[in-house]
């Protein structure tokens, strides 16, 4: 995404099967825009994420409200706006839904849980500028 906004392009966001209001938003917003248009899209994959079809949901919510896919969306590369408010549940609650994860071990996933939050706290802080 920071590519994306680095490019100043006219809109680039964030999408999830999850959310799925988000997402058709979203996808209006875009469409109804002239120029380049990117979305990033989670979308779990049952197979390479070892996980069972009926998780996929639930998965893909948890990505968002672990923060480790936030929900936003780049207007003109600088205009950074927050779609979603997430939980802010441990990352753990996502990266243990997922075999492809079953091998990391506490000291990993605490590290993953600090990039996380680093990031979070960083996306937060570019949406904040646009409302000073």
């Amino acid at each position: 995404m920071e590519i994306m906004a680095a490019h100043r392009i006219p809109y680039a966001a964030t999408i999830s099967v999850g959310f799925p209001e988000d997402l058709t938003m979203k996808i209006k917003r875009a469409a109804a825009l002239r120029g380049t248009r990117f979305l990033h899209c989670l979308t779990p994959c049952t197979a390479g994420w070892k996980i069972p079809e009926n998780l996929s949901p639930k998965v893909a919510v948890a990505a968002v409200e672990t923060n480790i896919f936030p929900l936003y969306e780049i207007i003109n590369g600088t205009d950074f706006t927050l779609t979603h408010n997430s939980k802010g549940l441990p990352v753990e609650t996502y990266l243990s839904l997922q075999g492809r994860y079953k091998h990391l071990t506490e000291k990993e996933i605490k590290e993953i849980q600090m990039e996380t939050d680093r990031l979070w706290s960083d996306l937060q802080a570019k949406a904040a500028k646009k409302n000073s």
